[in-house]
């Protein structure tokens, strides 16, 4: 097993996103302290999210395979509300584990009202991510059912 570096910076600024990531040459995660989005159990969801994109490369290449065999365009939206949902999951599952509740920073801060294709996407998603995290989809699967009912 390859270890990963992953440096994460706590800044006051970080685009009007909030975060962001980059890969190379390392992970590096860049969050903003001060956005009242990532109050609470949403900072950790954050955390999480932002260096799980090291590891969205099966999301990105399975909607990649499927947007050029669909003869789609190719829609970050997809993989990357997938990624929200996955790493939002999770973190209320280990929250749970502890007695603490947490809301999905997807649903929460309502990023399906970000555009009509958008709630598509969250739509489809929160319709077959379960399986996935149960393990009765794979992630090609899971990619291929949101494409095709995000159309």
């Amino acid at each position: 097993m390859e270890w990963k570096k992953f440096r994460i910076d706590l800044v006051d600024y970080a685009t009007f996103f909030g975060a962001y990531t980059t890969t190379e040459p390392f992970v590096n995660a860049v969050i903003s302290s001060s956005d009242k989005r990532h109050e609470g159990s949403q900072g950790i969801e954050v955390v999480f999210h932002e260096v799980s994109h090291a590891m969205s490369d099966g999301l990105f290449g399975a909607q990649m395979h499927f947007c050029d065999s669909m003869h789609l365009q190719m829609d970050h939206n997809v993989w990357h509300t997938l990624l929200f949902y996955t790493t939002g999951k999770i973190v209320q599952q280990q929250l749970a584990s502890l007695g603490q509740e947490h809301e999905l920073y997807l649903l929460k801060n309502k990023l399906a009202e970000l555009n009509p294709n958008v709630r598509k996407v969250v739509d489809a998603v929160l319709k077959n991510g379960p399986a996935l995290l149960d393990g009765k989809k794979n992630t090609q699967e899971t990619v291929l059912a949101v494409l095709e009912e995000s159309r």
